[in-house]
């Protein structure tokens, strides 16, 4: 059975929101430290499966863009983890050169970066 662990940025606003939804979401112990190394620490103990990360853009970078590094860092050492990253922005294959700037099929909020747009 392929374990989902499910993200919400939404969740993950400030640092402490961040290491709250972790805890619930992967089912950390109550010794888990709230930060990062203990975090990888204990997902190292997880049954590897695949992390979907919702709304993105929504999640505080100062604490999101360190976990994403640690995420994509844990499916690289083991092959048996997978993170995707989805940021509510639109996935256009018919942008002229993958540039949404210069395609017409977007609204202009539609139009930048998602991860450029996180709050501080």
């Amino acid at each position: 059975m392929i374990r989902i662990y499910v993200l919400d940025g939404k969740m993950m606003g400030s640092r402490e929101d961040l290491h709250a939804h972790l805890y619930m979401q992967f089912g950390l112990p109550e010794y888990y430290g709230k930060n990062l190394d203990a975090f990888w620490d204990c997902i190292n103990e997880k049954e590897p499966g695949y992390i979907m990360i919702q709304n993105a853009e929504h999640a505080g970078k100062r604490s999101f863009l360190p976990l994403l590094g640690l995420l994509f860092d844990l499916a690289e050492r083991n092959p048996a983890w997978h993170v995707t990253v989805e940021t509510g922005k639109p996935d256009c294959e018919s942008c002229p050169g993958g540039n949404c700037e210069e395609c017409s099929n977007h609204p202009e909020s539609e139009v930048s970066g998602a991860l450029e747009e996180l709050p501080e």
